[in-house]
């Protein structure tokens, strides 16, 4: 992200996997921007703890989750980083920012990117497949979903208030004010 996009960026989570697992081919730094060694160390780069296999992607989580990754502690751990050395954090928010937008209004959209795609991303290929396991059966699958359906709103009930032409032409008086809309929705939910 230091570079300004993600590096195995592509229009589909299948490419972007496909990317992810031949990374020898894919991932690439450009000349510039120049970023400092701090921030490119292995040993003390931000979320993250040292790799100590690039040739075993198992190995690398394993290693991973048995560490302590740096910055994942509280925001001391990132303050005391080597690359945000010289920033004074007590004082920080008494500086002038190095950039200050200048803006015609509140919905004044100068400083976004123009070129942002309408079009969504392509969907993934292949069929999609639910996350649930249970829904991913194939045989009880769309039962199950069905019997969730039917049953996502057990134990509660949904009474709305009686209109002001049901009252006989009442208004009904709620907080000082009369009740023009025709009543209000009332959910109640039942323990069981």
């Amino acid at each position: 992200m230091l570079y300004g996009y993600p590096p195995f960026c592509a229009k589909s989570r299948h490419t972007t996997r496909l990317k992810i697992i031949d990374w020898q081919s894919h991932l690439r730094f450009p000349p510039l921007p120049y970023v400092s060694c701090e921030v490119c160390e292995k040993e003390n780069r931000l979320g993250s703890g040292s790799s100590k296999s690039t040739i075993r992607p198992n190995e690398l989580y394993l290693a991973n989750r048995k560490s302590v990754a740096i910055g994942l502690g509280d925001a001391s751990d990132i303050k005391s980083h080597p690359w945000f050395k010289g920033i004074d954090w007590d004082n920080i928010y008494k500086m002038t920012p190095p950039f200050i937008p200048r803006l015609k209004d509140e919905i004044d959209t100068r400083y976004f990117d123009e070129n942002i795609d309408d079009n969504p991303l392509a969907p993934p290929e292949g069929e999609r497949k639910p996350r649930d396991p249970m829904l991913r059966d194939k045989r009880h699958g769309k039962d199950i979903l069905n019997m969730r359906k039917a049953l996502a709103f057990v134990g509660y009930t949904y009474k709305g208030l009686p209109t002001e032409q049901q009252r006989g032409g009442m208004a009904e008086r709620v907080a000082g004010r009369s009740n023009s809309i025709g009543g209000s929705l009332r959910i109640r939910s039942m323990s069981l």
